[in-house]
């Protein structure tokens, strides 16, 4: 509960300097804290603390998961067999997996919840998931498949912070999703190179060197502007800013899901 208390308070849903820190007890305060933090993530809003992931897709995606029979509820439960996953990492990965559809194939380039053909190919080479060597497509891959490789990813793209696991250093559930998605979404050197402008855009254009890569430094830049509330808004606005003009405007819907809500 601490814990909880602590993330809450980081996002700035809970007031913490009322009761000077966590107190580790369930009352009002917290439920309307966890209510809120629900609100803003687009998940069903009844205060209540899941640990085994979100039981309902986030709002702007439930139309398309809904119409995919178990899917939703079959993704997550692949993501809470992997070996260690945290809280953050579960968020995270399902959120990722509603944006790119969930079991969607795209006509254009093949990929299946945003695993595109080249990236089986290059997961299917490191070994990183077991039976990748029958899989033909993308569509193909079954659902803890999918889970596996899209944590490779993360392992592979973070490799110089520390992999996916990476993602819990973040005590921001939002602003771990914002990131974790960029480079999703952009590719691992494309979102890190959106990531790092963003952050020096906030900063005044200072500090951070813009190479591509989602190393240590710059994983300690992001998580130090989501320290004071001001600073985080800031972040999360302007890298939904450059996402957007990446995109042609054209997944405003997906960028605006991590922007901070009012």
């Amino acid at each position: 509960m601490i814990r909880v208390e602590t993330i809450l308070g980081n996002t700035g849903h809970h007031d913490l300097s009322r009761t000077d820190g966590p107190v580790g007890t369930w009352g009002q305060r917290q439920e309307q804290a966890v209510k809120d933090w629900q609100s803003q993530n687009g998940l069903k809003v009844d205060g209540l603390l899941k640990p085994g992931g979100p039981t309902t897709p986030p709002e702007w995606k439930k139309d398309t998961l809904n119409g995919q029979g178990d899917a939703w509820k079959n993704f997550n439960t692949a993501i809470g067999k992997l070996s260690g996953v945290s809280d953050t990492e579960k968020f995270v990965y399902g959120q990722i997996y509603a944006a790119e559809g969930g079991d969607h194939i795209d006509p254009n380039s093949n990929a299946s919840s945003g695993i595109t053909p080249q990236t089986l190919e290059d997961a299917r080479k490191a070994g990183a998931v077991p039976g990748l060597d029958n899989v033909q497509s993308p569509g193909d891959l079954s659902t803890d498949q999918r889970a596996g490789v899209m944590r490779w990813y993360f392992d592979k793209t973070m490799a110089r912070a520390g992999g996916s696991a990476a993602l819990d250093k973040i005590n921001d559930p939002l602003a771990a999703g914002a990131l974790a998605d960029t480079l999703y979404r952009h590719g691992s050197s494309g979102g890190a190179t959106l990531i790092q402008k963003a952050i020096n855009r906030v900063n005044g254009n200072q500090n951070l060197k813009v190479d591509g890569g989602m190393g240590n430094d710059t994983l300690k830049a992001y998580s130090d502007l989501l320290s004071k509330p001001e600073t985080r808004d800031k972040l999360l606005n302007e890298l939904a800013e450059m996402r957007d003009r990446a995109t042609e405007g054209k997944e405003t819907a997906r960028m605006d899901h991590y922007r901070p809500k009012p």
